[in-house]
């Protein structure tokens, strides 16, 4: 069977690449299926592992928490508390925001509190990010002070320097007015002139 030539083919018409996106597409995902469900019901898992730890931190005992979701109008038995934290009960949407209210926290927030042991790659990934980026900005800062230093130092001696030269020029020309002063005197006074000095011993031996 002869294969037509590259230059003979016809380029794909868009609904034809469409068509073709889509069942690359659909076939990624059965591939990966099983695998994404893992990863999302590891999320969930993550979630309620992250309410075990606000509730542990507080001191309360699952009984408290159930407690506190009945008067918000959720019924959530002590023994169900148990299995929602272990990962082993779904939790629903209304039961995310209530746990997130009974520990002072908006639902939002909830999210990005750092997971324990177990957490999915994306959650991972994510707290790394956060991990790495502060650690830049720190160390960002503190060059930015070193930097910040070491120019006001310079700063500060060029501003020195300035000083010291402008009371030199000051001095420089209160001395070249005294000097001034004192050629015209002595050029104007007639007893500095040696000519007149003979003259006047004549007249007088005269």
């Amino acid at each position: 069977m002869e294969f037509p030539h590259e230059s003979q083919r016809k380029p794909a018409t868009d609904e034809e690449l469409l068509v073709a996106l889509q069942a690359n597409l659909q076939r990624e995902l059965s591939e990966h299926r099983e695998s994404m469900r893992e990863s999302l019901l590891g999320l969930e898992a993550a979630m309620c592992d992250k309410f075990r730890r606000l509730r542990e931190e507080r001191g309360w005992s699952q009984q408290d928490v159930s407690e506190k979701l009945a008067g918000m109008g959720i019924d959530m038995h002590q023994t169900t508390v148990a299995k929602m934290e272990k990962g082993k009960r779904p939790l629903r949407v209304a039961e995310m925001y209530a746990l997130s209210w009974v520990f002072g926290l908006p639902p939002g927030a909830v999210f990005w509190l750092p997971s324990s042991e177990g957490m999915p790659y994306s959650m991972k990934y994510m707290t790394e990010e956060l991990s790495m980026i502060d650690g830049q900005q720190a160390e960002m800062r503190e060059q930015f002070l070193k930097m910040f230093e070491s120019h006001l130092a310079l700063y500060a001696d060029l501003d020195s320097r300035r000083a010291s030269l402008l009371r030199a020029m000051k001095d420089a020309a209160a001395g070249n007015r005294v000097n001034s002063s004192q050629e015209d005197y002595f050029r104007d006074d007639p007893l500095s002139s040696g000519k007149d000095a003979v003259t006047q011993d004549v007249d007088y031996e005269a």
